[in-house]
């Protein structure tokens, strides 16, 4: 795939890889071709990809210097909900704590990088502020335990 992006002439750097469906199959390779080039697996919190916990527990995904998940969530579920992005209108505290436990696991080797969007549950500052709290209390828990 690297050979089609230079041909192409792109510059972005990005490698396109098949989504969910060609996954579990193309792991082993994405996570071979990322690291070859010291490329960060970017994982994504979006309704029809896996988890970035559930990919986190199964697959080795720290291929580059730094981790980075990207919690975007379902636009349409959003904006069907609100037309302004200026509050939470989807309750997914569950997820987010799912992706602070994942950024846990991954800071033990690396540093992580977090992208909150709007459209993940109708308010990206909110959501960021719970993502930072329920981390750190997991940083608190693991240093009193």
């Amino acid at each position: 795939m690297i050979g089609a992006v230079r041909r192409a002439g792109a510059t972005t750097g990005r490698i396109h890889f098949p989504g969910a469906g060609g996954f579990a199959i193309c792991a082993a390779r994405r996570s071979a071709c990322l690291r070859r080039h010291n490329a960060v697996w970017v994982l994504p919190d979006q309704a029809w990809m896996p988890s970035p916990l559930s990919v986190v527990e199964r697959l080795d995904v720290v291929t580059g210097p730094f981790a980075y998940l990207r919690l975007l969530g379902d636009r349409e579920a959003v904006d069907a909900l609100t037309p302004t992005l200026d509050h939470i209108v989807i309750d997914r505290g569950a997820q987010v704590a799912d992706d602070a436990r994942a950024i846990q696991i991954l800071r033990q080797r690396v540093p992580v990088a977090a992208f909150v969007n709007k459209h993940f549950a109708g308010y990206a500052p909110e959501t960021a502020r719970q993502l930072v709290t329920l981390t750190h209390e997991a940083d608190s828990a693991s240093a009193d335990g």
